[in-house]
């Protein structure tokens, strides 16, 4: 016989000659490449969207958080077509599952009705525990379609916009101070403004700007910008972050002034030098003060003579504007502990024609200690947060003094005073003048707010002085803080930092350091676990499936589908012709009869079933059998590779005339005489011959 493979003419061809041509054909094994190689391939095509989603949110993953719709909108199509994709090669997989399944389980049509649609109606599951029963792997593939689009709503969760902190490292422009370009400063002979100095300058000769220059005070923007740095108490940054829109912290070094201090105790070497009114004795509770500075011994002097600036003639070489002594901080204050003391004591303390009393309940301690203003390598922490700048001090190397002479150092010998070295005196128009001069402007400012004296009488405090201004002094107690050499060591960094923001000095300048920027900014964050959580798993449900599909393929020998072509082919049974009487429209409700009739699909035949394969039944003894759903006495497994073509060919028998299967009582010549009758007979003719009708009666 032939292959069913031969293909007919693609001319309009009439059935009968359709079925001239095709009754010697028999059925193909084999499978055919089309169905696997689909299978297969939208398989892969759902696994390569699942790996084009995860690096598509990977690429977006710490990026700014733009388009947020059309991302997660990008996301959620790669995820149905992954979801379309792996449902799909677990559809075509399942096809072949139930093919598989009906050959060798026997099960109610309603049954079978609920293979073929369970995976358009998922109330089959509930309603056909039989199609659980008996084919219990073909269910669970039949869930797994169910079950693969929740992947496809959880996947674009794993893509979220979160404020992250940003980090990376680069190179900032900040601002620094640059005190030695004083030196090289100057507007008598300068061709355009270079900015503020932070001094102000005499000339010897006003007329044709030449000669020496030399201090006189502290400039007015010194003066504005210290008082900014005390007056709030703190540091004034610069306007605008060096940063850009980053915040970030770097590192700067640089040389400025500075006081270096220690504490005086009564066994000092420093003791005997300190001023009369700063020691412990005129200090509360033994005296009257709770705080008592000397700043200005030796203070440079205006106007500048040389009867009032060079006492004693201590320098030969005087001229106006030198440096003889550069002032030293000598403080004396008092530090409430709040100790309450057992009982509370009465102080009566006399200070030049001043009598006073106080009465104390706490326990106070007074300190004195002495500065000296020092040239200073300073190294800084500096944070940009928010546009706020933060500054500690990393590390302070002192040099050495700014003026490296003492003022008033009693001589040992007697007779005085030690008179300083006049090589250590600074004069204009020697190196550094003016970077000095800068320094003591800055040192001015300080000491303009620390000079004076707090007193209590009768526990009320009266300040003379202007560091009542200041955050040193505790504004409820008027006691100053605890470690009060600390704080004017930091107000006085305080006031250098505000330098950095001013940008207008002689002394600004901006250099590139390297610097940590950080910012929080909307950034895409990808969560690659949500993802594949979800795709992983069903992935290898997919691919579990595949294989499930690759093996029925296998077993079944051939590919099929459940078209209505396949069903077409594969109910032509006449028991099933007859079963079905009074249903052929397929409407609803569909007879209940019909639903618990059980079949399977196997080698039909007529009769009893047999228990051994030949006879035409197997399609391996070289007589073609025929492949339908049938109930279980009348067929048996359709054996691999088997022969099989399809019904005999029908014929005209008995009164009634209805078709009718090969008859074994009839010779070859009667059979092929009657099909000849039958195939060869005219339309109107054809009319003629009844044949089962879609009712409940034959036609007449």
């Amino acid at each position: 016989m032939k292959s069913s493979t031969t293909n007919t003419a693609s001319r309009n061809m009439d059935p009968h000659e359709i079925i001239d041509q095709r009754a010697e054909l028999t059925a193909t094994w084999g499978i055919y490449w089309y169905l696997p190689s689909l299978m297969v391939a939208v398989f892969i095509a759902g696994l390569i969207g699942a790996l084009g989603h995860h690096a598509f949110y990977k690429s977006l993953d710490g990026k700014r958080s733009v388009n947020q719709l059309s991302m997660v909108r990008i996301g959620t199509a790669f995820a149905f077509f992954v979801k379309a994709n792996l449902v799909g090669a677990v559809v075509l997989a399942y096809r072949q599952r139930i093919w598989f399944t009906m050959r060798r389980k026997e099960m109610r049509l309603k049954a079978i009705d609920a293979l073929f649609g369970v995976i358009e109606d998922p109330t089959f599951f509930i309603t056909t525990p039989e199609m659980i029963k008996n084919a219990k792997l073909a269910s669970v593939m039949a869930l797994v379609t169910w079950l693969i689009p929740i992947a496809s709503v959880l996947s674009p969760s794993s893509l979220t916009s979160e404020v992250s902190l940003i980090d990376a490292d680069g190179i900032c422009k900040v601002p620094v101070l640059n005190f030695a370009a004083e030196n090289d400063y100057n507007f008598q002979t300068a061709t355009r403004f270079f900015g503020n100095s932070l001094a102000f300058y005499n000339y010897t000769d006003m007329v044709r700007r030449t000669g020496e220059s030399s201090y006189d005070m502290p400039s007015y923007t010194s003066q504005r910008l210290a008082s900014q740095a005390i007056y709030n108490n703190g540091s004034v940054g610069p306007a605008s972050t060096p940063c850009e829109a980053y915040n970030c912290t770097y590192t700067v070094t640089m040389r400025g002034p500075g006081y270096k201090c220690e504490n005086v105790s009564e066994d000092s070497v420093l003791y005997n030098r300190m001023p009369q009114m700063v020691r412990k004795e005129n200090l509360v509770p033994n005296g009257m003060y709770i705080y008592y500075a000397n700043v200005t011994n030796g203070d440079f002097l205006r106007p500048q003579n040389e009867s009032t600036s060079n006492p004693q003639n201590v320098d030969p070489d005087w001229i106006a504007g030198t440096f003889l002594y550069e002032p030293e901080l000598w403080i004396g204050y008092v530090v409430n502990t709040t100790e309450k003391l057992p009982e509370p004591i009465v102080v009566n303390a006399t200070d030049q024609d001043r009598n006073v009393i106080n009465t104390f309940e706490y326990k106070l301690q007074p300190e004195t200690f002495h500065c000296v203003h020092y040239h200073v390598d300073y190294t800084f922490d500096v944070s940009f947060v928010n546009t706020q700048q933060r500054v500690k001090v990393h590390k302070i190397d002192y040099i050495r003094p700014v003026i490296d002479t003492i003022y008033g150092d009693p001589d040992p010998r007697g007779g005085g005073i030690i008179l300083p070295d006049p090589k250590n005196f600074l004069r204009p128009g020697q190196k550094d003048y003016k970077l000095v001069s800068v320094y003591h402007a800055i040192g001015v400012h300080l000491r303009k707010f620390l000079k004076g004296k707090i007193y209590m009488d009768k526990n009320i405090p009266y300040t003379m002085s202007e560091i009542s201004m200041t955050n040193l002094v505790d504004q409820e107690t008027a006691f100053t803080i605890p470690n009060l050499a600390a704080g004017i060591k930091k107000l006085h960094e305080d006031i250098l930092i505000t330098l950095w923001g001013a940008g207008n000095l002689v002394i600004s300048k901006e250099e590139e350091v390297p610097c940590k920027m950080t910012r929080y900014s909307n950034r895409f964050k990808y969560y690659a676990q949500n993802l594949w959580i979800g795709y992983s798993i069903v992935v290898a449900v997919t691919l579990a499936s595949v294989i499930v599909g690759a093996h029925s393929l296998g077993s079944n020998g051939i590919s099929s589908d459940t078209l209505f072509s396949r069903i077409l082919v594969t109910t032509r049974n006449p028991t099933l012709d007859h079963l079905s009487r009074g249903a052929c429209l397929g409407s609803d409700p569909f007879p209940r009869e019909l639903e618990e009739t059980k079949l399977r699909f196997g080698v039909w035949h007529e009769g009893e079933a047999l228990n051994v394969t030949g006879l035409g039944l197997s399609g391996m003894d070289g007589k073609p059998g025929h492949c339908a759903f049938g109930t279980i006495h009348e067929t048996t497994e359709i054996v691999k590779g088997g022969l099989y073509a399809g019904l005999p060919l029908p014929r005209i028998r008995g009164g009634l005339g209805y078709l009718d299967l090969d008859n074994d009582s009839m010779s070859d010549e009667e059979e092929e005489e009657e099909e000849d009758i039958f195939y060869n007979l005219e339309p109107e003719e054809e009319r003629k011959v009844p044949f089962l009708a879609c009712g409940n009666r034959l036609s007449e």
